[in-house]
Parts: C-alpha cells; structure tokens; sequence
C-alpha cells in the first residue's frame, strides 16, 4: 500500500480534509455562540425565544451530523498520511481539530449546565403550580359552599 487513501492523490485527501475541518469550525463557532445565548435565555427566562433558538440549533446539529462521514474519512485518510506532511502542515491540522474538540467540548458542558437549569425551573413552576392548587382549595374551604344567605346563628332572646 502507498499510504494514500484510494482514489485520490496525496494532496486530495488534505484539500478534502481540509475544507471539512473548515465546516466543522464553522458550525461548531455558530453552536457555541448559541450556546452562550442559550445560557442567557434561560437565566431570565426567556423561553420563547430559548425555542426558537433550539430550533435553530437543531439544524446545525443536522449539519454537523452530515459532516461526519467525511470528518472520518479524513481522519482515517490522515492516520495513513501523516508521515508524508511537513511538519508545519501536521501542526497545523494538529491544532485545528484540537480547537474544535475544545469547542465541542466546552459546548457539551454548558449543555449539561443549561440542561441542570431547566430541570430546576420545571421543578419551581411545578411547586408554583401546586401552590396555587393549594391556595385555590383553601380559598374554596373558607368560601360559602351554597350562595344562600347564611342564618342567624344566634338570638337575643332578651329583648
């Protein structure tokens, strides 16, 4: 074997790979400003706008999960090229996909977080809700059952 990856030349694979990585900086530089959005949104609340913004989130995910396949074949194209690329183009690429572990990774942390934070406001606006539940039947419990005039409950029997 040659140590290139089949039907393409040395340089193919690297433009490829390149321009992959390209996307995938691109991508993941629009989620983690997103992310940080997200994190904003929920911590005043605004949950209308948090939908709107995961649904926008959603298709970068779609696009990301499309980039896959040729993240892989590149990084299986690299495994068997390496050795052919300069140093500084090694270093190069190196550095790239480690910026882009570390978006992923940051991003995926602040999910987790934001993730923490709704499970708490959902378990707040539940407790809310069974508070008004229970203040709705105390107001019921001191509140007249018919709408009857109610009847002297005591007389003067003196006069």
């Amino acid at each position: 074997m040659t140590g290139q990856t089949p039907g393409k030349t040395g340089s193919e694979w690297l433009e490829g790979f390149e321009q992959t990585l390209d996307t995938l900086t691109s991508t993941y530089g629009q989620l983690d400003a997103l992310s940080r959005r997200q994190e904003s949104l929920i911590e005043t609340g605004e949950m209308e706008q948090l939908l709107s913004l995961l649904s926008e989130r959603q298709g970068l995910i779609q696009q990301l999960e499309a980039t896959v396949p040729a993240f892989d074949a590149g990084r299986k194209a690299w495994e068997q090229n390496v050795n052919s690329l300069t140093e500084s183009k090694r270093c190069d690429v190196q550095r790239r996909v480690k910026a882009i572990e570390q978006m992923a990774s940051e991003i995926a942390a602040r999910d987790e977080a934001a993730s923490k934070d709704l499970d708490r406001l959902r378990d707040e606006l539940a407790d809310q809700m069974a508070g008004l539940g229970r203040g709705s039947a105390a107001v019921s419990a001191y509140g007249q059952k018919d709408k009857q005039p109610p009847s002297p409950r005591f007389q003067d029997r003196r006069g």
